[in-house]
């Protein structure tokens, strides 16, 4: 009896895995060799590493860093084939805090222990040029749910941009490098059909100043309010995802009501959060840092632990 109890326990342990979410981020941001604004395609924090794989289960982006990702991302340039970009220098004005987006969601320790506030910049909006274009690439063989996206965002002064959208951009990441796909494709599994172009992700009006902590659900009914206020697409009714070899581009529109903007607007700690799955039915999770177990050896794996219960029960 006592070894049927041990059984179940040791079976489900057998299959259980690592399931944190894989998040692809960015706490600094990069200004062009000329001008202002950001363009960046290295993000700071990386968790879809797929070493463990091998190329017969995921494909490969082989730019520096992002050797072996399933994940690559973009700002500004590589992000569209208007590469919107903000205005003025990265700033370090106003500091980062220790989280992606809401703190009680995603703090940047669970994701990477290198992370340093200090001397960190953010995307700076300024004389006139108040968006930014910002997208992701999925490499891998697999669907990947765009479940979050993260962010924070400050309103300088009185005088600075206060009202912000997210919109999608259905022509995807700009193509050209191997750390970009040809293309995108964000699909809205209710539908069975991409999002159209310009559809409006997230919407906020009349921000305070100060600095706020944003979560946004990337998976969500259509029109759902936000916790934090403002209209949001994106939980469990939508299920959108991006398909293998494909990328999903967003921009941030910043504006004021009365359309001067002669102060600054930030945008600070971006990333984007989901999890991969074999196909958009969504019934078989994989991960990057766990290498597959072929059923046989799975079992052989679970037949030796039974036996070696038997074992010590006859011993004892």
């Amino acid at each position: 009896m006592k070894i049927r109890k041990l059984i179940a326990p040791l079976f489900l342990g057998l299959l259980s895995v690592n399931t944190s979410a894989s998040l692809i981020g960015f706490t600094t941001f990069d200004k062009p060799g000329s001008g202002s604004g950001v363009t960046d395609n290295f993000a700071d924090v990386n968790t879809t590493d797929n070493s463990v794989h091998g190329s017969s289960y995921s494909k490969t982006a082989s730019a520096g860093s992002y050797t072996n990702s399933w994940l690559t991302a973009n700002i500004g340039y590589w992000s569209s084939s208007t590469g919107n970009k903000a205005g003025g220098n990265p700033s370090d004005s106003v500091l980062n805090d220790d989280s992606f987006g809401d703190p009680s969601k995603a703090p940047i320790s669970d994701y990477t222990s290198s992370y340093n506030s200090s001397g960190s910049k953010q995307i700076k909006f300024y004389n006139g040029k108040l968006k930014v274009d910002f997208a992701v690439n999925n490499h891998s063989d697999f669907v990947f749910r765009l479940e979050k996206l993260h962010y924070d965002v400050h309103v300088g002064n009185e005088n600075s941009a206060n009202d912000l959208q997210v919109v999608y951009l259905s022509a995807g990441p700009r193509s050209g490098q191997d750390f970009n796909l040809t293309g995108g494709e964000w699909i809205n599994k209710s539908l069975g059909t991409e999002f159209t172009n310009l559809k409006l992700v997230r919407q906020e009006t009349d921000l305070p100043i100060g600095e706020l902590d944003r979560t946004v659900c990337l998976s969500c009914q259509d029109g759902a309010v936000g916790s934090s206020g403002g209209i949001q697409i994106g939980g469990v009714n939508t299920k959108s995802y991006i398909p293998s070899g494909e990328g999903a581009a967003f921009r941030f529109v910043l504006s004021k009501d009365d359309g001067t903007v002669s102060g600054p607007t930030y945008i600070d700690n971006l990333a984007f959060e989901g999890s991969f799955w074999t196909d958009e039915t969504f019934t078989e999770q994989v991960f990057p840092n766990v290498a597959p177990i072929p059923l046989p050896s799975a079992l052989l794996l679970f037949l030796s632990g039974i036996s070696g219960l038997f074992l010590r029960k006859k011993l004892l």
